[in-house]
């Protein structure tokens, strides 16, 4: 069985909370502490988190990620999940306030 890598830092209200889990191949990574959300699809197996109270994109999520962004096991951490999520947020955002 391979690790479940998991990290927290002080970022946003809560911190910042990374999980890696190597066997699902699955990132999941949020700021703060957990609250209600909408998940958006932006992308093949991305989903960003965005929050019902301040419509900010608050946590991804990315299944087969290796695969996705061809990158080795290693070089799924933290600061890769705060780019994906930099990347990808904004695009939820708008998404999520444009199909209601």
């Amino acid at each position: 069985m391979r690790p479940v890598h998991a990290e927290t830092a002080p970022a946003h209200r809560g911190g910042f909370h990374f999980r890696y889990d190597e066997d699902a191949d699955l990132l999941f990574a949020r700021c703060g502490e957990p609250e209600p959300c909408d998940n958006v699809q932006v992308d093949d197996n991305v989903v960003v988190r965005v929050s019902r109270a301040t419509h900010e994109p608050v946590g991804i999520e990315v299944i087969a990620v290796t695969e996705r962004f061809n990158k080795d096991r290693g070089a799924i951490t933290r600061g890769f999940a705060r780019e994906l999520l930099a990347q990808y947020g904004p695009s939820a955002a708008y998404k999520l306030r444009n199909r209601r």
